[in-house]
């Protein structure tokens, strides 16, 4: 059954969890929760990845100022300083549950995987992209939930920011 759901993050290794903090993101950012973003190096700020991200800090955890999911009505649902969003900061074996458009199969299991961004009902939903093998693939599809149309997934360690990042 294909699917369609925001990513979430399913489970993680025995030692490394996926690392939360307040990240700054500019103030126009229309970055929604679970959209996976990047921390740009020439502004110091977090921001939504475009198509077929190289670069991957984690996902987004809350509105970021400037998302469409924040109205009149609602304001910001979040009690975080001004342009701070939660983030997680992903590693390479943190797994990470995501929809597609193409029916889970066990021949998927240990192949690559792309990203591919859809919007439904005002949201963005990133999507494991089976069609993404070669020079646009991300990660690796670990495991599957045919019934509910779930791949889990682990990102390549040269796409995440995260496993580079040196304090």
């Amino acid at each position: 059954m294909a699917s369609q759901f925001p990513a979430s993050i399913a489970h993680a290794g025995v030692i490394e969890e996926p690392r939360v903090y307040e990240a700054t993101y500019l103030s126009t950012d229309v970055s929604q929760p679970f959209e996976f973003v990047f921390f740009d190096t020439a502004d110091n700020n977090v921001k939504e990845c475009g198509t077929d991200p190289a670069l991957i800090l984690g996902l987004c955890l809350g509105n970021a100022p400037g998302s469409t999911l924040i109205s009149a009505a609602t304001g910001k649902p979040q009690p975080y300083a001004t342009n701070k969003v939660p983030t997680a900061v992903l590693a390479s074996d943190v797994v990470v549950a995501l929809s597609s458009t193409t029916t889970p199969a066990l021949s998927f299991v240990t192949r690559k995987f792309g990203l591919t961004k859809v919007t439904a009902g005002g949201r963005n939903i990133w999507q494991c992209d089976t069609s993404k093998t070669g020079g646009t693939a991300r990660g690796v599809i670990i495991d599957i939930d045919i019934t509910n149309g779930i791949f889990y997934c682990r990102f390549l360690p040269a796409n995440l920011q995260g496993q580079a990042v040196v304090s």
